[in-house]
């Protein structure tokens, strides 16, 4: 299946690396209609999958609930979370950098 057929059929998975302001909102607006995995570090992810992520922008304000990447089915629309860089980019048809530039050295 190509990328175009995927986005065609909300099938394309998008993995975003950093959990920060950018790669949340990132994220959470890729959740509401295609499956997002969000890498983070531990207490983040810990928090996501306890409280969930509240994304405000123009187009108004909305709630993405947070599971683990090993729950469930990973296929349909939603965001997942793990700390390991292998799991987040494994089967990822996007990745998406959201770090800030320090943190790539």
């Amino acid at each position: 299946m190509n990328l175009q057929e995927k986005l065609d059929t909300k099938q394309l998975r998008t993995s975003v690396l950093g959990a920060g302001a950018v790669g949340g909102y990132v994220g959470g607006m890729i959740a509401r209609e295609f499956p997002v995995t969000l890498l983070c570090r531990s207490k983040q992810a810990e928090a996501l999958r306890k409280d969930g992520l509240k994304v405000r922008g123009h187009q108004g304000e909305f709630f993405v609930q947070a599971t683990s990447l090993d729950q469930g089915d990973n296929s349909g629309p939603g965001m997942r979370v793990t700390e390991d860089p292998r799991k987040a980019v494994e089967g990822a048809d996007l990745v998406l950098l959201c770090v800030k530039s320090q943190d790539t050295e």
